[in-house]
């Protein structure tokens, strides 16, 4: 078991010592993000964890601006452009930077992209989509995610969609490599509102059952314009995609970074990861 050493501070707070694999003394307050963490990784005997998790924030702001200015941190939490950023998108942030993770640069992408999504509400409802389902995405930052379809690559429900620049009224057909897209201010943009005009691409746990195939996708996270919250918020309403590959195994892919678009064509992915779990 790790050794360590708590104590507590004169103002209350609880400060928490241990020696890491590395021979090092490592302290963490209970005011300090992190320390829950670090005392858990303790408590189970990971050292390198509790070394990860007690990395001062500042440290960890400082990989981030390795990758781009726009980050800081006001003590607290991390900031980009001197603003805080939503805790989620926040501590996606943390765990990859904590980690070195090398998808690092294609998540800060991810943030980026949003940027040039017009509107707040679908901004926000993304985060909710990423934390609800799990974020898959690829080098450029863009959303892997799934939508199901007739055995003919046919789309279940009619409607009127471009397919690479051809406008189809009817089944929206979805060959490889076709970018799907229709006007954003036809799609609707309020999320209590449920089945409704609009691209539908979801997780793997609702595309999988919706079809007779199942095909992966692409989405950049500024053509997201509304989370509706039936089907337990795991579909999108997007104005645009791109279809990445028939899905013959119906297989989900890593929650975390798709390095190449030859990765969509791989077998199954297995893990027992909580959203896996929600597939079955």
């Amino acid at each position: 078991m790790i050794q360590y050493q708590m104590t507590q501070t004169h103002d209350g707070a609880r400060a928490l010592t241990f020696v890491g694999s590395d021979g090092r003394f490592h302290a963490i307050n209970s005011d300090t993000i992190g320390f829950q963490d670090t005392l858990d990784a303790i408590e189970r005997d990971d050292i390198d964890a509790a070394i990860l998790y007690s990395t001062p924030l500042t440290t960890i702001v400082a990989r981030l601006r390795e990758v781009s200015q726009d980050f800081g941190t006001d003590g607290d939490v991390v900031t980009r452009n001197g603003e805080a950023l939503p805790s989620r998108l926040g501590g996606l942030l943390l765990s990859y930077a904590r980690s070195g993770d090398s998808a690092l640069a294609a998540l800060v992408r991810f943030i980026g992209r949003l940027d040039y999504n017009p509107s707040k509400r679908s901004v926000e409802s993304l985060y909710d989509w990423v934390e609800a389902n799990g974020l898959t995405i690829n080098a450029e930052g863009f959303i892997v995610a799934y939508k199901g379809v007739g055995n003919d690559g046919l789309s279940v429900h009619s409607g009127t969609a471009s397919v690479d620049g051809v406008v189809i009224n009817g089944r929206i057909p979805n060959k490889v490599g076709s970018v799907v897209t229709m006007p954003r201010n036809k799609v609707q943009d309020d999320p209590s509102i449920g089945c409704h005009t609009g691209l539908h691409v979801g997780s793997h746990g609702y595309a999988k059952s919706f079809g007779a195939r199942l095909l992966t996708c692409v989405v950049d996270p500024a053509d997201v314009v509304s989370v509706p919250t039936d089907c337990g918020a795991a579909k999108m309403r997007v104005c645009r995609y791109t279809v990445v590959s028939i899905n013959e195994a119906k297989a989900s892919y890593p929650h975390t970074v798709v390095e190449d678009y030859d990765d969509y064509a791989t077998g199954n992915h297995e893990c027992d990861c909580p959203y896996c779990d929600r597939d079955e």
